[in-house]
């Protein structure tokens, strides 16, 4: 495996964690957000 192809898969692994800690926070903070109207 070229180094080059080693960095694109490493790029495309951050970004799909990043990904799912921005959906995580998102609905961590929907459901307290929730929690607290209702």
């Amino acid at each position: 495996m070229t180094s080059l192809a080693k960095i694109a898969l490493q790029t495309v692994i951050t970004l799909v964690l990043s990904g799912f800690a921005a959906a995580a926070l998102f609905a961590a903070a929907d459901y307290a957000t929730r929690g607290v109207v209702v």
